[in-house]
């Protein structure tokens, strides 16, 4: 059965009606703590064609041609007429604890449970002298948090080093303060931290780990969008991913997370500089929460790289960081510094175990080691030399075997040049744990996420 464009229909004028604006609509709901939502069943077919319009509806079948008495989906004014309809039923309610858009109710408020459910029962009564009826199976599950809010949190693996679990536990002991028996919870974590301690992952540090991620994903912990509340966007990238935390600033004083965000870097971000890596992290958290930044007033970015200060008055961009700054000109910001040290919940974030590279295997790791000398352009005399040469590698025994070249000869020679540079086997050792940065007394002007081992080469 098909229904048939008829002429008629072209020439009905719409009759448009104002919906109303998300940010008026989140204005109102920041502070409420119940939320009943109705879905309204078979909607448009609850209100009646106009007496003589019925012609425009019209549809042919092999029986012959029918007409609606009721209003079908899919005319163009339909969705304006049963708006029109709903805030008519609503009105007394609007924008005081009660919104709808098209056949979704949302009643919300800030008082008691009882309360709430007596302006349930005043909407659910307006409704039926209506005649509208609600589905049950689409109003059961009510409002829930969006759960992208929390997949950082909820996909973060359990750690497999006892450096993996000093990273989550910095990050946990940021909200401490909301989360009630925190010491109790985190003693079996905390006992991992012990000097001496050896690494055992068993059933009731699994369960800790666990009961912290829930924790971080209720409240006072993961706080409900405000945005007429002072907000801040807190980012940082380690090299490997990127991790970033919308939070705002309660009556309390204090900063309360509304939603986390961790991103593993493609191959192709993965060789960005650094400069670009830090910046990255900016605009991936704006994208995520594109709608509460833009809903909001001014708000301030937190970064770890002091150059990103002076990013909007640089005079010359790179054709990445000039798309980067047409996309941040539709914000309204304050970029900030702040040192490494304060910057706890984004670096976890961006440190997550689960996010490394895992050797060479892993395609971010790979095109990134050229060898400059190919063994072909080895003269045979160097061979001659290096042949008569004799060495003690005692001192290298610290580091892993490192088989940089094919010849053995030449590995000779590469073992014992690595027994005489101290300032290679410090770098070697920094990049193999993966630290935030190499000693200062190497003296060494690379950042740490530009270097890799390739399989044991450095």
């Amino acid at each position: 059965m098909s229904r048939e464009e008829l002429g008629c229909r072209a020439g009905a004028v719409p009759r448009p009606i104002p919906t109303a604006l998300i940010a008026e609509t989140l204005q109102n709901l920041a502070k409420a703590k119940w939320f009943t939502k109705l879905d309204v069943v078979a909607a448009f077919h609850k209100i009646r064609m106009a007496p003589g319009h019925e012609g425009k509806t019209a549809f042919r079948t092999r029986f012959g041609l029918y007409e609606w008495l009721v209003c079908p989906f899919g005319l163009s004014g339909a969705p304006a007429s049963f708006q029109r309809y709903m805030n008519s039923v609503l009105r007394e309610w609007l924008d005081d604890f009660v919104t709808a858009y098209l056949d979704d109710v949302l009643i919300y408020s800030s008082g008691s449970k009882a309360d709430h459910e007596a302006k349930v029962r005043r909407v659910l009564q307006a409704l039926a002298d209506a005649g509208l009826h609600l589905d049950p199976a689409k109003c059961e599950k009510g409002i829930a948090c969006d759960p992208e809010k929390q997949r950082a949190i909820r996909e973060w693996e359990a750690p497999t080093t006892v450096k993996g679990v000093r990273s989550f536990l910095g990050f946990a002991n940021y909200y401490r303060i909301f989360i009630p028996d925190y010491a109790k919870i985190t003693q079996s974590l905390d006992a991992l931290l012990k000097k001496g301690t050896a690494f055992h992952w068993g059933r009731a540090e699994n369960e800790a780990f666990q009961e912290l991620k829930r924790r971080f994903c209720e409240s006072p912990v993961l706080k409900q969008w405000d945005p007429s509340l002072p907000t801040f966007l807190e980012t940082d990238c380690s090299g490997y991913a990127l991790g970033g935390v919308l939070s705002q600033e309660g009556p309390d004083g204090r900063r309360h997370a509304c939603a986390f965000f961790s991103k593993r870097l493609s191959p192709a971000e993965y060789n960005y500089p650094i400069h670009d890596k830090e910046m990255l992290a900016i605009m991936r958290c704006l994208d995520n929460w594109n709608a509460e930044l833009r809903s909001c007033g001014p708000f301030t970015i937190l970064t770890d790289h002091r150059n990103l200060e002076y990013f909007m008055t640089r005079q010359k961009l790179t054709e990445r960081q000039s798309r980067w700054a047409a996309e941040l000109s539709q914000f309204d910001f304050k970029l900030e510094y702040r040192p490494g040290s304060e910057a706890v919940v984004p670096d976890a974030l961006s440190r997550r175990e689960q996010d490394k590279p895992q050797g060479i295997d892993d395609e971010r790791e790979q095109g990134r080691m050229i060898q400059l000398i190919p063994d072909s352009a080895i003269p045979s005399s160097t061979r001659a030399c290096i042949n008569a040469m004799s060495s003690d590698c005692s001192e290298a025994s610290t580091l892993p075997k490192m088989k940089v070249f094919e010849v053995a000869d030449l590995q000779q020679l590469w073992d014992e040049t690595v027994a005489k540079d101290s300032i290679f086997r410090a770098a070697y050792k920094a990049v193999r744990d993966r630290e935030r940065a190499f000693p200062p007394s190497l003296g060494l002007k690379i950042q740490i996420s530009e270097c890799a081992i390739d399989a044991g080469k450095g």
